[in-house]
């Protein structure tokens, strides 16, 4: 699956997997019920995975994001993400307590022009 270029726009409402390494992201089709490992086995980034969780902590992410498009009462376009991959055991936190989390929205809000990205605090 090639790298993640911005919301699809074929649907103005849905929930998809995501994962990150540093600032690439990965994002599983529309309707596609995968489990993050899998995910990350098919876009064969697996093992750089597995490397960054225990290496790089910051680097890597795994989760869903809920892209909300062209509803005004929701305050315009915007990428929610949440959650949490238990299949590879994603997010950690490094030793300094850093949020890999807040490296995530800052990438998908570069990499969504147009589009206001948060993330909630519960998975």
């Amino acid at each position: 699956m090639p790298p993640y270029r911005g919301p699809e726009r074929s649907n103005p409402y849905y929930a998809v997997k995501f994962i990150r390494t540093g600032s690439r992201l990965f994002v599983a089709k529309i309707n596609e019920p995968i489990e993050h490992r899998d995910l990350a086995r098919k876009d064969g980034i697996l093992d750089q995975v597995e490397q960054l969780r225990l290496e790089k902590p910051l680097d890597v992410d795994a989760g869903l994001i809920t892209v909300v498009q062209d509803y005004p009462r929701y305050g315009g376009d915007k990428i929610i993400i949440s959650g949490v991959s238990s299949s590879l055991a994603i997010p950690t936190a490094d030793e300094a307590g850093l949020d890999a989390r807040e490296q995530t929205v800052i990438i998908f809000q570069e990499q969504s022009p147009g589009y206001t990205v948060s993330k909630t605090d519960f998975p």
